[in-house]
């Protein structure tokens, strides 16, 4: 009952932040909007510029129809590029209601062995798919890196290359470099300490924007990828931040990161631009 009544009221939070964003943001006027729905401890961000829509994970059940209307809201008629990092509920949970409520063009995920994800919210989530791809959505499954450019935006999109023993599914994570007006914002899913170690000797991971992996999960290799990024900004997924260990947090603060979080009940909008990163929250 506790989690029903969570997810109805995130989804109400989405849709009434949705109506003010009607007026506030639609159109895009030359800058690239990242907004973070109030979804605490699951993922999801939705990236709108010059009539270009992408969605970076769906969140939880009950958060997909706020999302599409959240889309609709900054001015999207459809969704050019669905990511989905990996297949945990808390990253996909809302992806079958969004695939149903709006269209579509792609969906790029990881191509690792899935067998073991026994979840409703997966099941649900390639019924939605296999009925989207009938109607034309194309479905990508990654196991190179890709880089593709969509209106202004260029992605750089790195799967796994290996297979994971430990945490499978987070470290499988794609994970997804985002260019824009100069600027870098960096999307790492859940990816963990295998990943980490993997990645830092073999990608250039300096960013201006990053999106904390694993809900701020500390580990030592969680705070050497903050200082390789060493972003101006970011942003932590995370039901509750004081539950956060404060190390990763001074990591972040050391850096002079301006952090914000998902847990408050306000929607986090990132407007980049060319001279300007800054954050505001509704």
């Amino acid at each position: 009952m506790k989690n029903k009544t969570r997810y109805a009221v995130a989804a109400l939070c989405i849709i009434v932040i949705a109506g003010v964003f009607v007026i506030a943001f639609s159109g895009g006027n030359g800058q690239l909007k990242v907004v973070f729905p109030p979804l605490g401890k699951a993922d999801c961000a939705v990236l709108y510029e010059e009539g270009v829509c992408v969605v970076i994970d769906c969140g939880n059940k009950g958060d997909g129809k706020g999302i599409a209307d959240l889309c609709a809201s900054l001015g999207a008629e459809k969704i050019d590029c669905l990511f989905i990092t990996h297949f945990d509920k808390d990253h996909i949970g809302g992806a079958s209601k969004l695939l149903t409520a709006m269209k579509v063009e792609t969906v790029y995920e990881p191509d690792y062995d899935d067998s073991a994800v026994d979840i409703n919210e997966y099941s649900a989530y390639r019924l939605a798919l296999e009925t989207a791809c009938a109607g034309g959505t194309k479905l990508v499954k990654l196991s190179a890196d890709v880089t593709f450019t969509l209106g202004e935006m260029t992605f750089s999109v790195w799967p796994p290359h290996v297979a994971y023993d430990k945490s499978t599914d987070n470290n499988s994570s794609l994970v997804i470099m985002v260019a824009s007006h100069g600027k870098k914002l960096l999307f790492t899913g859940d990816i963990e300490k295998q990943r980490i170690d993997d990645m830092l000797p073999s990608y250039v991971l300096g960013c201006d924007f990053l999106k904390v992996p694993h809900h701020g999960v500390y580990s030592k290799s969680a705070v050497s990828l903050i200082k390789a990024c060493s972003p101006s900004a970011a942003v932590i997924t995370c039901e509750d931040r004081s539950s956060l260990e404060s190390a990763l947090t001074l990591a972040l603060q050391g850096l002079g990161t301006d952090v914000r979080f998902t847990d408050s009940g306000k929607t986090v909008v990132l407007t980049c631009s060319k001279n300007s990163l800054h954050f505001t929250e509704e």
